[in-house]
């Protein structure tokens, strides 16, 4: 859905603003692998996500929530223990 010019205008209005702090999201899914010995094409095969994009979300890569709920699901955990926000200190930028 495209957002309209003054949509995207209080959005910029925001960013800007002294207090704004992004929401960034720390990835618990190679922790996971790890710890129950599952390699990323076991969790392909079995969640139906492609491995590429596996790679990419323990890399630190957005994925949309059907994805993330497929994660949680062969792990048989929450979104939320996955997922965690990270706190974001307020003058400090953010990686790319």
């Amino acid at each position: 859905m495209m957002k309209t010019f003054s949509q995207l205008a209080s959005v910029q209005k925001i960013q800007k603003r002294k207090d704004f702090r992004p929401i960034v999201f720390q990835c618990q899914i190679k922790t996971m692998r790890k710890q129950g010995n599952f390699s990323i094409s076991n969790i392909a095969k079995a969640s139906g996500i492609p491995v590429p994009t596996l790679y990419c979300i323990e890399r630190g890569m957005n994925c949309d929530l059907t994805t993330a709920f497929k994660v949680a699901r062969f792990f048989g955990r929450p979104i939320e223990e996955l997922w965690r926000i990270r706190k974001v200190r307020k003058n400090k930028k953010l990686k790319k």
